[in-house]
């Protein structure tokens, strides 16, 4: 399949996964976040491995900060695992009322899989292709969390998710997209050709992780943020 004419990796990524994103919005788990109909039970199933995700993920942003080519990258990254730590924090205790002690600590096949390529990605393939692969995490969670804000912005609604539904569609997470995509474009146009085409297969691996991840959330757990 050739390329979609594009100036960026950020417009070709997007265009190449235009397919993974539709399906990810067909999905009843988000169409069921976006009514607020989903079970409370499958939400806090996916909160909670959401929770396991997130400390692997800021491990692969603090191994992509080492390779990165200079220091205010390198900080860039550090200041995004920090982040995902915080949200982690303060957006799953928001919606777990249980104990940490109770928490499950066992990720689930589908979860396992796609940290392992995330931190595989980040250790061993370098600083461009490993961007490509945490890039989806930003990328997929901004559109389905503007979609999704769309279908819920029902006025006076007390949406029962309405705070995971702000966090992904608010101007703060926006920055922190535009922020890694700009990196992500700045690095394809620094790569040779094999590089680049290692960035472009990495970001479709993810997508399709993110895919697997809310298929997994629709009857039984799944998905991070």
């Amino acid at each position: 399949m050739n390329e979609p004419a594009a100036h960026t990796f950020t417009e070709i990524a997007v265009a190449v996964t235009a397919p993974v994103l539709r399906k990810i919005m067909a999905l009843p788990f988000i169409q069921g976040l976006a009514d607020g109909t989903l079970p409370a039970g499958q939400f806090i199933d996916y909160i909670q491995q959401d929770a396991l995700y997130l400390i692997d993920y800021a491990q692969a942003l603090r191994w992509l900060a080492a390779q990165a080519p200079d220091a205010a990258i390198a900080q860039v990254l550090i200041g995004y695992a920090d982040g995902a730590l915080a949200v982690e924090e303060a957006l799953h205790s928001q919606y777990l009322s249980i104990q940490k002690s109770q928490m499950v600590r066992q990720k689930t096949s589908v979860c396992a899989a796609y940290t392992s390529f995330l931190l595989t990605s980040c250790q061993e393939n370098g600083y461009a292709p490993g961007l490509a692969a945490i890039l989806p995490c930003f990328k997929l969670y901004t559109d389905v969390g503007h979609a999704v804000h769309a279908q819920a912005a029902v006025p006076g609604a007390d949406h029962p998710y309405r705070a995971w539904i702000d966090t992904y569609a608010s101007p703060v997470f926006d920055a922190l997209t535009a922020q890694a995509c700009s990196l992500a474009d700045d690095a394809y146009l620094a790569a040779n050709d094999a590089t680049r085409q290692g960035m472009l297969a990495n970001y479709k691996i993810a997508a399709m992780h993110e895919l697997a991840f809310w298929g997994d959330g629709v009857s039984t757990t799944g998905g991070h943020g």
